[in-house]
């Protein structure tokens, strides 16, 4: 037995516009229903979705950055290679020029140096050649001197013997003629002597002057 009032008697006396609005209501519900937990998901998504764009924007500016970054250092690294090879090639530069420098100089003083020595060869012959004369005339001369010592000696033993030879005819003879022809013959037996001893010192200087030349 059913109380009056319950539901069974509420939903048998509606009438049936109620009852279509009543289903649409609860179908408009679970409509509701339905939209807002895929509008949640949708949201859940969206929110993946956003973070994963953030994510991808950091990695993206990480990496801007990074290639920045390293461009920087490529700029640095060509800027360097570019110093160190213009560096490298002053030194090239440099050391061709000290080359050409040092063989310049090199052939100069190679040059001067054969010059002076052919200088110094000339030099030579000429004062072997000049010595040579110089022996040859001072041999010559010796040689000459010799002769006239030899002759000067011989003419000397030669008035010895006569004015020995009137020294005793002096003692015989007292003639005034006699004593003037004696002391004739004693100043030129002098003469004589003087240039004998002349002609050895003359001949000694030059043997001496001959030896300092060798």
């Amino acid at each position: 037995m059913r109380l009056p009032g319950s539901r069974e008697s509420k939903k048998a006396s509606r009438n049936p516009v109620e009852d279509t609005l009543q289903r649409e209501k609860e179908a408009n519900a679970n409509a509701r229903s339905n939209l807002d937990t895929e509008l949640k998901k949708i949201r859940g998504e969206l929110h993946h979705v956003t973070s994963e764009k953030d994510l991808l924007r950091v990695r993206h500016d990480a990496l801007t950055n990074e290639s920045a970054e390293l461009q920087q250092q490529l700029k640095r690294l060509q800027k360097n290679l570019q110093d160190a090879n213009a560096a490298l090639q002053q030194e090239k530069d440099a050391a061709l020029n000290i080359g050409r420098s040092l063989k310049q100089q090199w052939e100069a003083e190679r040059n001067e140096l054969m010059h002076e020595m052919d200088e110094m060869e000339i030099n030579l012959k000429e004062n072997a050649q000049t010595y040579e004369r110089e022996f040859a005339d001072w041999e010559s001369g010796k040689r000459q001197l010799e002769v006239k010592l030899q002759r000067a000696e011989e003419a000397s033993e030669g008035l010895k013997r006569t004015l020995q030879t009137l020294q005793q005819t002096e003692h015989t003879l007292q003639g005034k003629e006699t004593k003037e022809e004696s002391e004739r013959h004693r100043a030129a037996e002098q003469s004589l002597e003087r240039q004998i001893s002349e002609l050895q010192d003359e001949i000694e200087a030059r043997n001496k002057k001959n030896r300092r030349g060798l």
